[in-house]
């Protein structure tokens, strides 16, 4: 039938042309259904992006539209996901009856509490799963020390090319304007006050790797995203391999804190830009702490909010500073409640939009 077409001469030669580009396309289509491979990721790939010292090679799956970036293997596939996994930004934060994060006390001693019901901790963690990063901010790291995996439900996996299966967890993402979890200024106290009389700063030293914490010890990838202004520690990929530090301009947003001015502060939309657009990374779970969650709320980068409402009180609490007013004020609607055991479960969504699932109970 092809060939008689081709043959027909009362066929004008662009109809020919078009019949012709149209037999590739199946053909091509037929070539690419029929390949293991390629029923998993899409052939169009975007270049690889690196990453401190690093290739990461993507992979976009055709399923979920998810792209996931591996070092070192161009041979990796991943079995089908029935996750729902949707665009943009999802700020997950719990609070006790009063809105506070944490205990003021227990942080001083050096102690990290948890204080929502397991079902609600599996929920954070099926979250995690259908996120393609998980971002805090560094007094999280610093304070909690947490691993920001998926552990508490089976996460999905991917087969490299010694046919091994590995674990998919989200990248994870650390926003540090000034590097404080690898830089710190230690001075000399014996000789402090006589430097600073004769403006001597000999005595005042740069140091990296002051925070051991676990995020930079695993083989998982972790981000910070830091100041552009900021000089690099000298031999921290020798130390910490996975550990990539990406530089984002500084936006001069200068915020009164008790009478005093903070220091800049970076930009969520910067951050969240060079994740989408550089690293295609799409769905980012922003899991804390106050001062990141209300940096997204403030700049009204938030899709949805999952917000965690204990039945406890902290004796010394550190607040929120986040209530109702505030998320309808950065664009957000309230779908509505749910119980988790004796959590209760706030849905936000941004005006407009929609939940992920048709039941907002029903995802993550």
């Amino acid at each position: 039938m092809a060939l008689s077409f081709f043959s027909n001469p009362v066929i004008m030669l662009h109809e020919r042309i078009v019949y012709f580009l149209f037999l590739c396309t199946v053909v091509d289509s037929f070539h690419v259904s029929n390949n293991p491979h390629n029923n998993i990721y899409s052939n169009v790939r975007p270049s690889k992006k690196k990453i401190g010292n690093k290739n990461w090679n993507p992979y976009i799956s055709q399923v979920t539209n998810r792209c996931c970036y591996y070092l070192n293997d161009s041979s990796v596939s991943c079995a089908n996901s029935p996750l729902i996994k949707p665009p943009g930004v999802t700020l997950k934060i719990a609070i006790d009856k009063n809105g506070g994060v944490a205990d003021a006390r227990a942080i001083a001693d050096g102690v990290s509490v948890r204080f929502t019901c397991p079902s609600s901790l599996d929920m954070v963690h099926r979250l995690r799963r259908v996120s393609d990063a998980v971002l805090v901010g560094s007094s999280t790291v610093r304070i909690d020390d947490p691993s920001l995996t998926v552990r508490r439900v089976d996460p999905e996996t991917y087969v490299n090319g010694e046919g091994k299966v590995c674990e998919i967890q989200p990248v994870r993402v650390v926003i540090d304007p000034n590097l404080r979890l690898l830089i710190q200024e230690n001075h000399n106290d014996k000789e402090s006050d006589a430097s600073c009389k004769n403006n001597n700063h000999d005595n005042i030293q740069k140091e990296s790797i002051v925070q051991d914490v676990c995020i930079f010890n695993d083989e998982f990838e972790t981000l910070i995203y830091h100041g552009h202004h900021i000089s690099l520690p000298a031999n921290y990929t020798n130390r910490f391999p996975n550990l990539r530090l990406v530089p984002i301009e500084t936006d001069f947003l200068l915020q009164k804190t008790n009478g005093h001015m903070k220091k800049p502060m970076l930009s969520t939309r910067k951050v969240l830009s060079h994740l989408r657009d550089v690293l295609h990374i799409n769905h980012v779970m922003v899991e804390g702490g106050p001062a990141t969650a209300l940096s997204f709320l403030n700049e009204n980068t938030v899709d949805r909010a999952i917000v965690v409402k204990a039945p406890v009180t902290f004796d010394n609490p550190v607040p929120s500073n986040i209530d109702h007013d505030l998320m309808k004020n950065s664009g957000l609607t309230l779908l509505g409640t749910d119980m988790f055991g004796d959590d209760e479960i706030e849905y936000w969504v941004k005006h407009g939009e929609t939940w992920p699932t048709s039941q907002f109970k029903d995802w993550p």
